[in-house]
């Protein structure tokens, strides 16, 4: 993906692929499925699934490791010192 992290993305079993849920970058689409691309970099498509599939399929531990890096610092000394600014 490029270096700009999205500000949505949303989970989704790939079915016609490796029957994993995968981190997809901005919103479901409301209608018409095409292939896109996961944050592990695979070109996959989030055709609609069923619930029972979204509760087999087992999360992709790429994409999770990848969100995981993207939002916790390797150490504590990478964190922030200040608290985040309190919305007006």
């Amino acid at each position: 993906m490029g270096t700009e992290r999205p500000t949505e993305r949303f989970w989704h079993p790939a079915r016609r692929a490796d029957g994993a849920r995968h981190l997809f970058a901005g919103a479901p689409p409301a209608e018409g499925w095409s292939p896109r691309e996961t944050l592990c970099g695979r070109h996959l498509d989030p055709s609609p699934v069923s619930s029972v599939e979204w509760l087999l399929y087992p999360t992709c531990p790429e994409c999770w490791e990848l969100l995981l890096s993207e939002n916790v610092p390797p150490s504590p000394a990478e964190l922030p010192t200040e608290p985040p600014p309190v919305g007006d």
